[in-house]
């Protein structure tokens, strides 16, 4: 038999001296051999059966002499490690760290609207006005459309109402606001009488359209109207309400196709306690002529007071037909 590292013989017990002396030399020349260098000493001897390291007390230094220092060059037994069908980079294990622990990677849409929601305000009325506001903000489509309302209507022309007569009496409007508007714009499209050559009025209320001034002498009237034949002056005069055409045989015609009158009446600074003034361009055909009239007209409320509420009738008869359309001339409030 022979050692496993450098097979140094081993005499057989029991053999002659022959067989032991044979053993001794051969193995005094390996060891001369390994001495003198002709047999390399083994740095990484093989072992031929299971190493035992037990009886070992400094485990960690021979681990670490042989590069395999736990934690440093190799990895300690994990559990987790162990049950991990897949491996991750430090990079990817910093991500996964970085998550929240009540984090769900499987929100539903109502959940990830109302993680946005409590992130990001809404943007308030003064905000969206005013439009200086750098953090994000959420917009409802109410807010939207209330700062293009008061942007687009500041200082300019808004919306109040319309009315579509149809045999009426009168046409009344009562949505004056003195805390918005300065002025009020009606706006008159074919506004048919029901009997030729009437005259179209208006009157003014002060208690919101409960009661029109009627008086006699309530109103002051002055105004001017071209036909294709020259022109013709309305002398002033005084009567129960505002004239806004001429009457008689230069009144409003009724006849088929010539549409009644149409124009633009403006009221100014009704809010104001002072004598309400009224003025006016129509267009219209006669009554007993067929021909295109264009008027001026000019008007107030002879006494000092506040107006809120505005009416429309023909001098006779009702309103057959059309259309009047109110808007409010915006202050900078």
């Amino acid at each position: 038999m022979a050692t496993a590292s450098y097979a140094f013989d081993t005499p057989t017990v029991g053999g002659d001296n022959n067989s032991w002396g044979a053993s001794l030399n051969s193995n005094w020349e390996k060891v001369d051999d390994i001495l003198d260098g002709t047999i390399a000493i083994s740095t990484n001897p093989v072992f031929t059966g299971a190493p035992n390291f037990s009886g070992i007390s400094n485990k960690s230094t021979v681990r670490s002499d042989l590069g395999l220092a736990i934690g440093t060059d190799v990895q300690a037994y994990s559990a987790v490690l162990a049950a991990t069908t897949a491996s991750y980079t430090t990079a990817e294990e910093t991500k996964l760290a970085g998550i929240e622990a009540s984090a769900t990677a499987d929100q539903s849409d109502a959940e990830i609207e109302t993680a946005y929601n409590n992130q990001v305000a809404v943007a308030s009325q003064v905000e969206a006005e005013a439009g200086t506001v750098t953090d994000v903000r959420r917009f409802t489509p109410e807010r939207v459309k209330q700062a293009i309302d008061a942007l687009a209507s500041a200082g300019g022309m808004e919306f109040i109402g319309t009315a579509d007569a149809s045999n009426d009496a009168t046409i009344e409007f009562t949505g004056f606001d003195n805390s918005k508007y300065d002025a009020y714009v009606f706006d008159i499209a074919n506004l048919e009488p029901i009997t030729d050559g009437a005259q179209l009025y208006a009157r003014t209320s002060t208690d919101g359209g409960t009661s029109y001034d009627s008086g006699p002498s309530d109103y002051v009237t002055a105004g001017e109207y071209a036909v294709p034949t020259g022109t013709n002056v309305l002398t002033t005069a005084t009567g129960s309400a505002m004239a806004l055409s001429n009457s008689g045989t230069d009144g409003v015609g009724n006849a088929a196709g010539e549409d009644g009158l149409s124009g633009e009446v403006r009221l100014h600074g009704p809010h104001l306690a002072k004598r309400t003034r009224m003025t006016a361009r129509v267009s219209y055909y006669r009554s007993n002529f067929s021909d295109l009239a264009v008027g001026y007209y000019t008007g107030e409320r002879d006494s000092a007071a506040d107006v809120d509420a505005i009416q429309f009738l023909f001098s006779t008869g009702n309103i057959s037909a059309g259309t009047i359309t109110m808007y409010g001339l915006r202050n900078a409030a």
